[in-house]
């Protein structure tokens, strides 16, 4: 039984995926629902996300893939939890920690760049997709 999610969301930047992680994780907050974001201390994302009440766990997030990232999030997995990975980078690390600790993972793909890597994705109990173009880029990628 999951009884709460844990948004993994990589990007330090302030821009359009951030925003939508920032308004998803607000109306989730405000409906009740157990969650954390875990993403780059000091990014404009968390501190928006902690001025509206939403639980934060911070990590020193450097590089796109960076591996201090998994044991947060495999802190936070020590419940029941649904993973959702809010773009590619986060998913390799979300995704890593769901092979560990069977959770399972969703994923958002605003973007229509072709995949490089298909394994974590593959492996998503479901892919969310912004717009018709990002489901058939993904579609044309195997997915």
């Amino acid at each position: 039984m999951i009884s709460a999610i844990v948004h993994v969301a990589s990007g330090r930047e302030w821009r359009g995926g951030q925003r939508q992680v920032w308004l998803l994780a607000h109306e989730l907050q405000h409906r009740g629902i157990d969650q954390v974001v875990v993403t780059s201390r000091g990014s404009e994302l968390a501190r928006r996300l902690e001025a509206c009440g939403v639980r934060v766990r911070l990590t020193r997030w450097q590089a796109g893939l960076d591996p201090r990232v998994i044991w947060p999030i495999l802190q936070e997995l020590r419940r029941p939890a649904l993973l959702h990975a809010h773009d590619a980078h986060a998913l390799t690390m979300a995704g890593t920690c769901a092979l560990l600790t069977r959770s399972p993972v969703v994923v958002t793909r605003r973007v229509t760049f072709p995949l490089r890597g298909r394994f974590f994705w593959k492996r998503a109990c479901r892919v969310i997709v912004i717009s018709r173009a990002v489901r058939d880029q993904l579609i044309q990628d195997g997915l």
